[in-house]
């Protein structure tokens, strides 16, 4: 499992940061640049089991990637598990 990484998504670099405030709580703190623009804002694991932004006032853009940075962490979270399965 990987504390910070920076992946590529539509052309744009996003930083990634694992923070545990508890062991139940886990949370990414995700930080990229939009139009000159440094947005930071967060996804915590929810109880259904999926990862989502905790704010509501973002560009359209980071919502969209909602479901893809949710499988990245998913994947972050058991990069050991071979039983894990992607969600459809």
């Amino acid at each position: 499992m990987k504390d910070f990484f920076i992946k590529t998504f539509r052309g744009r670099q996003f930083e990634f940061t694992r923070v545990l405030a508890t062991s139940f709580d886990p949370w990414y703190h995700i930080s990229v640049n939009l139009d000159n623009v440094d947005v930071k804002y967060r996804m915590h694991y929810n109880k259904a089991g999926d990862w989502k932004i905790t704010v509501e006032r973002l560009p359209r853009l980071l919502y969209s990637l909602e479901e893809e940075f949710s499988e990245l962490f998913q994947l972050n979270e058991k990069p050991s598990n071979p039983d894990y399965i992607r969600k459809s």
